[in-house]
């Protein structure tokens, strides 16, 4: 049964108005600081998985749609199943243990940025590459 909040749960903010406090424990600003770039990467991997699915699908239908085998069906699916999946749960893994550490904010902010960067990169230009992949099979099926 959940215990309905008493006086002692709830503070005062700026403006003097008493809001709920938070019920979880916090390891000070540094380590909220960190949970939050945390979890802003876990979303950010996220919403890439889904841009970089639906650009693969498109990229891959045109391709097999101007003529190339449709192999590359199969071929994308186990790419992204083999490389891209891994490769983003490796990136949250390292943010998780980046959030456990006593970072600087500025480091930290840093190291969100260049990920941040890195991780829409590959999403938005690995599917262009099954461009040239479909027209050299194209033309190796002469």
């Amino acid at each position: 049964m959940i215990d309905a909040p008493t006086h002692e749960n709830f503070r005062p903010n700026k403006a003097g108005v008493r809001i709920m406090a938070s019920i979880f424990p916090s390891s000070g600003v540094a380590g909220r600081s960190a949970a939050i770039w945390h979890r802003k990467m876990s979303n950010n991997l996220a919403a890439a998985l889904v841009v970089f699915g639906g650009l693969q699908i498109f990229v891959i239908s045109t391709v097999v749609a101007s003529g190339a085998t449709s192999l590359l069906y199969h071929i994308g699916i186990a790419i992204l199943i083999a490389a891209i999946i891994p490769a983003a749960r490796n990136m949250e893994r390292r943010w998780e243990l980046l959030s456990q550490s006593q970072l600087s904010s500025p480091d930290i902010v840093s190291r969100y940025r260049a990920d941040q960067m890195k991780l829409w990169a590959l999403t938005l230009l690995l599917p262009l590459a099954w461009i040239p992949v479909g027209a050299l099979l194209r033309l190796i099926a002469g």
